[in-house]
């Protein structure tokens, strides 16, 4: 619990006592290796926070698996349109590796939204990372070549490349996993 509250610290300054008032409405999980958090076709009704572990966020096309995003410590995440909008949703959210993961239900979310005007800041605060992390992450699937898009993500998430499968890798780039390793091959002659 101690990460989940340092990491509530850093969106909004809830007191002692709201800590103390806001921890049982969070259930700790633990999500074992290649189990579903969300399955496509549900509605996503909790929001997540990962303590440990390494989550991917996936949808099927032409039966094919297709990477959005991973999830890793100290990160905070929902499927957004279908929380709020309480539809089902496309997309799957499966544990590779074995996770602790603390979640809060949208009911209990809620009640705290209109009770804690911290908790609507730290709403506010989530969702002004969140929209503008996720339209980001939609111009550079448009935008960056493979190659840059490989860069960025050695910036921003480097441990990807020792936890993840490169078969994942791969598919978070829009690449076979053929041609992620020619592109490693070509990156590493580049930076030497």
């Amino acid at each position: 619990m101690k990460a989940l509250i340092e990491n509530l610290k850093l969106f909004s300054q809830f007191s002692d006592a709201e800590f103390e008032s806001l921890t049982p409405f969070f259930r700790k999980e633990v999500v074992l290796k290649n189990e579903y958090i969300l399955q496509g076709g549900e509605v996503s009704k909790r929001i997540y926070f990962v303590k440990k572990g390494c989550l991917k966020v996936y949808f099927i096309a032409g039966n094919k698996e297709n990477v959005l995003d991973f999830f890793m410590e100290n990160d905070w995440f929902v499927e957004l349109n279908s929380f709020i909008n309480k539809t089902p949703s496309p997309y799957f959210i499966q544990a590779i590796e074995s996770c602790e993961v603390y979640s809060i239900s949208k009911i209990n979310f809620e009640k705290q939204r209109k009770n804690n005007l911290n908790w609507e800041r730290f709403y506010s605060r989530l969702l002004e990372t969140q929209v503008p992390r996720l339209i980001e992450m939609l111009n550079d699937k448009l935008s960056l070549s493979n190659e840059d898009a490989y860069f960025k993500m050695m910036q921003l998430k480097p441990q990807l490349i020792h936890r993840v499968p490169q078969y994942l890798i791969a598919s978070y780039l829009g690449l076979t996993p053929e041609g992620l390793s020619k592109l490693r091959k070509r990156t590493i002659k580049r930076v030497r």
